[in-house]
């Protein structure tokens, strides 16, 4: 009986979470550019995510990554990182030619 209450318990806490999948393509630094964080964090506001809910956020550079907006790239997703992810969580990220992701859980 007590597993049955502890089962209980537990799958509520296990189906709150929803997933999150923001995109971005990322142009070379240019004055007059938008600053691409605040747009990512836009489109996550937008999408009315929420505490716990688990962001997957993939960003694009052009060229496959061979110029400047590579470098913008990275600090996107570190600094989408900061701003909304759960450091007490896993975060994941990894490069993939052009195409940078982070995984994590919203605080």
């Amino acid at each position: 009986m007590k597993n049955f209450f502890l089962l209980l318990f537990l799958i509520p806490n296990l189906v709150m979470a929803r997933d999150c999948t923001v995109t971005q393509f990322v142009k070379e630094p240019v004055s007059g550019n938008p600053v691409w964080i605040n747009e990512v964090i836009k489109k996550i506001e937008g999408l009315g995510c929420k505490r716990k809910d688990i962001l997957e956020l993939s960003v694009f550079v052009p060229n496959n990554g061979r110029d400047k907006a590579n470098y913008v790239s990275e600090g996107v997703i570190f600094g989408v990182a900061r701003e909304k992810c759960n450091f007490k969580q896993t975060i994941m990220y990894d490069i993939e030619g052009g195409m940078y992701n982070l995984v994590c859980i919203i605080k």
